[in-house]
């Protein structure tokens, strides 16, 4: 009985293996761009979106989440261990935030 269940769980641990390499091994369309710089509107001057930049990088998750409230959608990503946070709200601009592993933002663009 006992040699049984060590053949089980060996064979489960053996899946397990194989599942986590081939999942870590395939990227997601997702992943692809967020290496990519985030596409602003033209009509959102390059000064204005140096200065929109400048005033948020370095700040943390919860500084976005009290000036903004909760974020419209969470997206992970896992090359660099953060996520991307966006803001939407109809007639409103929106944003998106790119965060460290750290909860800190990295990037950040307002798109009209």
């Amino acid at each position: 009985m006992m040699l049984r269940i060590r053949r089980i769980s060996a064979a489960v641990g053996l899946i397990l293996m194989t599942t986590t390499t081939i999942a870590c091994n395939t990227f997601l369309p997702s992943q692809f761009q967020s290496n990519r710089d985030i596409d602003t509107s033209d009509k959102v001057a390059p000064q204005a979106r140096k200065d929109f930049l400048a005033a948020w990088v370095g700040k943390k998750s919860s500084d976005l989440e009290k000036t903004f409230g909760r974020p419209t959608r969470i997206e992970p990503i896992e090359i660099t261990g953060g996520s991307r946070y966006f803001y939407r709200a109809p007639g409103q601009p929106h944003y998106i935030f790119e965060l460290d592993a750290r909860n800190k933002v990295v990037n950040a663009a307002q798109i009209d």
